[in-house]
C-alpha cells in the first residue's frame, strides 16, 4: 500500500511540475527588446542598431560598423532567449576610413598596372601580378598607409 501511495504521489508530483513549468509565463515583447538592447549595447559596433520585437519576432534596423557585422548582429539576437525568429534588416555602414583608405590605396595601384587592391575594414588585399622591382615598390607605398594587414597575393613575373 505504501509503494502505491509513493508512486501515485510521484506521478502526482510529476503531473504538477509538467503543469506548473507550462504555464509559466512567456516575457513580453518589451522584456525581449529590453534584453536584446542590452545585450548589443555591449559592442560598440552596433550601436546604431534599432530593436523592435512583435510577438517574439525581433526586427534590427540601422546599421552597423565591421566587416561581418550584419550576420554577427543577427547571430548575437538569435542567441537570446525567447527570441523566436529576426528580421534583419541592417546595412554594414561604410566608415571614412575605410572610404579614404580606399582612395589612397587605389591611388598607388594605379601606378602599377597588373596590380589591384581593395581595401575593406582596415585591411588591404593587393591581386595581380608584378615584377619583383615593382612589388618590392608597392609594398613600401602601401605599408605607409598603416592598414592592420596587407594581405598580398600578387604573383611575381619575370622581366
Amino acid at each position: 500500500m505504501k509503494v502505491n501511495n509513493i508512486k501515485g504521489s510521484a506521478f502526482f508530483l510529476m503531473i504538477f511540475c509538467f503543469i506548473f513549468s507550462a504555464c509559466r509565463s512567456r516575457p513580453t515583447d518589451k522584456a525581449i527588446q529590453q534584453d536584446v538592447n542590452q545585450q548589443l549595447s555591449g559592442n560598440e559596433n552596433y550601436k546604431a542598431v534599432t530593436v523592435s520585437v512583435n510577438k517574439g519576432i525581433v526586427t534590427l534596423s540601422g546599421s552597423c560598423v565591421g566587416e561581418n557585422c550584419v550576420p554577427e548582429v543577427e547571430k548575437a539576437v538569435k542567441e537570446q532567449a525567447y527570441v523566436d525568429s529576426v528580421v534583419n534588416n541592417v546595412q554594414q555602414k561604410i566608415t571614412d576610413t575605410t572610404v579614404n583608405l580606399n582612395n589612397s590605396l587605389q591611388k598607388i595601384v594605379s601606378k602599377y598596372p597588373g596590380a589591384q587592391g581593395e581595401a575593406s575594414d582596415s585591411i588591404i588585399t593587393l591581386t595581380g601580378s608584378l615584377t619583383e622591382d615593382q612589388l618590392s615598390a608597392l609594398t613600401n607605398e602601401v605599408s605607409a598607409l598603416q592598414a592592420k594587414k596587407v594581405v598580398d597575393n600578387i604573383a611575381v613575373t619575370m622581366r
